[in-house]
């Protein structure tokens, strides 16, 4: 089209000169000559025809840049709706995050008001509580370190503990209670299992009785809550008393009365077997086996004497005691029994040596009555820790359930053990030897309250 439009404006222009050419007499000027002329409007021509053809490309690449320009106007719009709605739709999810969040903020300030409401009730009971305990409760780290205490409602050997916080425990119990309060804690946090012991604390001229347990209260601190036991332990070593001085008169009254008594049958029906004897009367056998049957049932009632009364025991010592224990069983039940004892005890406390002579006898007598043993053994033995009784034997061991169902017996031995500040463990081991162990500490052996 535009080479169309170029080859018609050349012909018109052509078609201008000849007509003008035409027109002009020979006697004009020679610039008016008509090829003068002609060369003239063939140059204008010619330089109109190129600036026609410049303004034509010039239009041309005008409208080539303006569609192009157009393409990216429509692209830059296209991509403008697209961001658009891009930054619509997140501002949409924003809008709805934010939502959830200031749904979720309030949610989560309700249950903070609530937890706060729940721990200032918690804080209430627990202050009421700690109120009305009257057992001193220390807070130590793993190392035995005081770090806060409650001081209690009772009568405590302690004062102003407020300035012992933030030192060692070992300023405030005994040396031997601190270190032992230094392994329960370590052990607590270990098994996280509760910890017990007993201290005792000169005060005066009296000694308190305490009871430790120990929690663990963290990954690296525990709690130590103190009990007086002092009254307790009184009123337990007066009830063993009681229990000791009753025995001691049921033996004085076996001894003195039923042993008598049969003793006077013993000597009256051997009188009788001699008088038989002599008239050469056959049933004379039955009085003498009558005769032998009193004097069973005598040393019988002496054997059942030697075990309720504590004479041996506080006239002879523990070792003499225990001795007569396992010869008494030895001819009783017929049974090997035997004792030993590695190291000579010394002087203890009586009533220790009480307690451990009714836990040797009651572990003997129910070996002898319920394991069918052939076999039972006493040991005592002594060292820098403390001392040790052991009665084993080779019957058939406890039965199952025998913890739950265990009888009175064994309930006074275990409360015998924790009168002494003793540990009583029941044991089977792999040779098929059952074992009692009473294990007493060495700083136990002066503080046990003696007892008449």
């Amino acid at each position: 089209m535009l080479l169309y439009d170029l080859f018609w404006d050349i012909r018109s222009f052509a078609n201008l000169a000849m007509f003008s050419g035409a027109d002009r007499s020979p006697a004009s000027p020679w610039w008016t000559q008509g090829s003068v002329i002609q060369i003239t409007q063939l140059i204008l021509l010619i330089t109109a025809i190129v600036f026609l053809f410049f303004f034509r490309s010039q239009m041309a690449r005008s409208k080539e840049r303006n569609r192009e320009l157009e393409e990216q106007v429509s692209k830059l719009n296209k991509e403008l709706r697209m961001n658009r709605y891009e930054f619509e739709r997140r501002v949409d999810d924003r809008t709805a995050e934010l939502s959830r969040s200031t749904l979720l903020l309030k949610l989560e300030n309700t249950e903070r008001q609530w937890a706060q409401e729940a721990l200032a009730r918690s804080e209430f009971r627990t202050r009421a509580l700690l109120s009305a305990i009257p057992d001193v409760i220390f807070r130590m780290d793993q190392n035995g370190l005081l770090l806060d205490f409650h001081a209690g409602k009772g009568f405590t050997p302690w004062e102003k503990l407020e300035e012992k916080i933030g030192r060692p425990i070992s300023q405030v119990l005994p040396a031997d209670a601190a270190e032992n309060t230094v392994m329960c804690i370590q052990e607590a946090l270990r098994t996280q299992e509760v910890q017990r012991m007993e201290f005792c604390i000169p005060y005066g001229q009296e000694v308190f009785v305490f009871e430790s347990r120990i929690v663990a209260g963290g990954d690296q601190e525990a709690l130590a809550i103190l009990r007086d036991m002092t009254e307790l332990r009184r009123l337990e070593n007066e009830i063993l008393d009681i229990s000791s001085r009753e025995q001691t008169r049921l033996g004085q009254d076996l001894h003195d009365g039923l042993g008598q008594h049969l003793t006077g049958i013993s000597f009256f029906s051997r009188s009788l077997y001699q008088k038989l004897e002599a008239k050469g009367i056959e049933e004379a056998r039955d009085a003498l086996e009558i005769t032998d049957l009193v004097k069973q049932a005598i040393q019988q009632i002496k054997g059942i004497t030697r075990g309720l009364l504590p004479m041996m025991v506080e006239e002879e010592g523990l070792e003499s005691a225990l001795y007569e224990l396992a010869s008494t069983t030895k001819r009783t039940y017929g049974i090997s029994c035997d004792f030993t004892c590695e190291s000579p005890l010394g002087a203890i406390n009586v009533s220790l040596a009480n307690h451990l002579y009714r836990i040797a006898q009651e572990a003997v007598n129910n070996a002898a009555k319920h394991a069918n043993p052939t076999r039972i053994s006493i040991a005592l033995r002594i060292n820098e820790a403390g001392m040790t009784l052991i009665v084993e034997n080779d019957g058939q061991g406890f039965p199952e359930g025998w913890e739950q169902r265990g009888g009175m017996g064994l309930r006074i031995m275990r409360y015998r053990a924790g009168v002494i500040g003793a540990q009583l463990v029941f044991r089977r081991d792999e040779d098929h030897q059952t074992r009692v162990i009473c294990t007493i500490p060495k700083a136990s052996f002066c503080t046990i309250p003696k007892t008449s």
